[in-house]
């Protein structure tokens, strides 16, 4: 994020707890999270490396949400504890995501935030959205609601500080320039969704957009299917899909395709992530696929399995990837606990993830 967070953070927390006391609700969400330990062994390391186990960290994400007639608004910001540099113990500010948004009317929204997804961008396994798929953008945006359905919005992000915010220099001395995005999308009922987005359109070297649409055939039946595509002159993609290394997909040309669907206590996905230039990427086609059954209305379990794909003749060995898990959720509080496990051209790579989520 280019704006200076540390004066604007007060200003949104403080607005955001004195905008409470007008709140109609007020949620909270807390996730405690660990993988644990991650443990490496294989053959292509050195002999008194092939074998390596790192603690994994923990991580504390809190979500707090305010909604009322006029104003809703939200914090959601992530900590860690995990080992740093000179291998001490520590913990680090990792994420901090904001939004407020003013409705002086109702077909009017201004707001100050990061995120509008576009329905048809979301990637259900990997639980995230592709980067263009997003009306809004770390800054200004006013959306408007001509007709049922269907909104319009303009975005403008943040310089790097207010003094630079109609351009200038960064922080690294480079010099950026005013930019804004412009972006919509239209939903019938639950059924039909089509959004596009046009990001950073003044700047040649930055400029992207993004065409994405959602598909629900059946009202009465849990069936969704997403697919989109999005242009970037700077190189876009996800990240983090693999436990071995940060390895993602990346590309100037990309297109995500998702399905979901759901039967009695059975429940289904598949998605996929892939670019049509191997050169912007190590890997180059993103699969994944879930089976989910609820044992009861506490209990589910679920397998979800991965591949990475590099497309290039002598590129990477493909990655693959499983994860078993149970989940146990009793009022407010749900748990969940499984087993991540990588191979790689005979390297394995596991990891244990925990998890706790408290809501009210």
């Amino acid at each position: 994020m280019k704006i200076n967070l540390k004066g604007f953070i007060g200003v949104v927390v403080g607005v955001l707890f004195s905008g409470s006391i007008f709140a109609q609700t007020v949620e909270f969400k807390s996730e405690l999270s660990s993988d644990v330990v991650k443990i490496r062994s294989g053959n292509t390391y050195s002999e008194e490396d092939k074998t390596k186990t790192e603690f994994a960290g923990i991580s504390e994400n809190v979500v707090v949400s305010f909604s009322s007639e006029k104003i809703d608004a939200e914090v959601d910001v992530t900590f860690v504890v995990d080992k740093f540099d000179n291998d001490n113990l520590g913990i680090a500010w990792d994420d901090f995501n904001w939004f407020i948004e003013y409705r002086p009317i109702q077909i009017l929204s201004l707001g100050l935030h990061e995120d509008i997804w576009i329905k048809g961008s979301y990637l259900p396994i990997y639980d995230d959205n592709v980067e263009l798929g997003n009306l809004g953008s770390e800054g200004f945006t006013v959306a408007v609601t001509p007709i049922e359905g269907l909104k319009l919005a303009a975005t403008v992000p943040f310089g790097y500080d207010f003094v630079n915010y109609f351009g200038g220099k960064d922080e690294n001395d480079e010099f950026f320039k005013f930019n804004f995005g412009l972006g919509a999308e239209y939903t019938f009922r639950e059924l039909f969704s089509v959004g596009a987005s046009v990001s950073n359109i003044i700047d040649e070297n930055e400029i992207g957009f993004g065409v994405f649409g959602m598909v629900k055939p059946f009202e009465e039946q849990d069936f969704v299917i997403r697919a989109g595509y999005e242009f970037s002159k700077s190189i876009n993609g996800i990240g983090d899909l693999s436990i071995s290394e940060d390895f993602g997909v990346f590309g100037e040309n990309l297109f995500n395709i998702s399905v979901e669907y759901s039967v009695g206590a059975f429940n289904f996905a598949a998605e996929t992530l892939f670019n049509t230039n191997s050169n912007n990427s190590v890997y180059d086609t993103y699969l994944g696929a879930l089976v989910g059954y609820n044992i009861s209305d506490a209990i589910n379990v679920d397998v979800a399995g991965k591949f990475l794909i590099d497309n290039s003749s002598d590129g990477a060995k493909p990655i693959f990837g499983i994860n078993p898990n149970v989940s146990y959720s009793v009022k407010n509080h749900s748990f969940k606990a499984g087993v991540n496990y990588e191979n790689c051209n005979g390297d394995s790579f596991v990891s244990i993830p925990l998890s706790w989520t408290y809501s009210f």
